[in-house]
């Protein structure tokens, strides 16, 4: 980190991140050296609320991040703090937090967050995954981000399974998105309808963006396949709801 972001950094009153390579010890209120630079954010960005499991297990978000620097699509502080606890785990080895929910405001990267939640559950957890919005084009602007993430990325590409009407491991038709991966993972999108997840009979990860009109009928559809599976996660996404 140069001189001139550190004192931006300090000046802003936000912690700076230790140097590649230097071992400290972290602090609350230090982001570690995978995290985007502190000068890029504005605001606060710790949540005005929240509820998690503080005894749990916190690897597994932070390799979630560690990736998403790799292919260099570093989170921001609150995406890597959300990821983390998103991620949490039991001493099992099982969610901490099988229900998620998330209000983040608008353009603050929950986009980014989700896709990256998507793509490491696709490619080192063998997920099967379904994902619904209200609308196809928030659908479809999720698809084409992590499609946009996977395809410049060799090591991701070639991890692509070809499977019957989807050669390339990945397709869009109509108002439907699909990938397939090589360990078994696999995502389903659609706008939010009886449809999305059908015939699934394994689901490991349900995400409902736009959660904050969603019915319990969509909801419930997708229960059967998820008590299938040995370690089943519930994310609920939305900006706040209105009047």
């Amino acid at each position: 980190m140069s001189t001139t972001t550190v004192e931006r950094a300090e000046a802003a009153g936000v912690a700076t991140k230790p140097r590649r390579g230097t071992k400290v010890t972290q602090s609350e209120d230090m982001w570690p050296w995978w995290v985007s630079e502190p000068p890029r954010l504005t605001g606060n960005p710790k949540p005005a609320w929240e509820h998690y499991d503080k005894t749990a297990n916190f690897d597994v978000g932070d390799r979630m991040a560690r990736f998403a620097h790799k292919i260099e699509e570093p989170f921001f502080g609150w995406q890597w703090d959300s990821g983390r606890k998103i991620m949490a785990t039991r001493p099992d080895g099982l969610w901490a937090h099988p229900d998620v929910c998330l209000i983040i405001p608008r353009q603050n990267g929950k986009t980014q967050l989700i896709a990256l939640r998507i793509i490491y559950g696709l490619f080192f957890l063998g997920e099967k995954i379904v994902y619904s919005a209200q609308r196809w084009k928030t659908v479809e602007d999720v698809y084409d981000r992590i499609v946009e993430i996977i395809t410049r990325r060799p090591s991701l590409l070639r991890r692509l399974k070809a499977m019957p009407g989807c050669p390339d491991g990945y397709s869009k038709s109509g108002d439907h998105g699909e990938i397939y991966t090589t360990n078994g993972g696999s995502l389903d999108m659609g706008p939010r309808t009886k449809a999305v997840g059908r015939g699934q009979t394994k689901i490991d990860l349900a995400i409902f963006d736009e959660a904050y009109d969603i019915k319990d009928l969509l909801v419930g559809g997708l229960t059967g396949a998820q008590a299938n599976s040995s370690n089943p996660q519930t994310i609920f996404i939305s900006t706040a709801a209105v009047e």
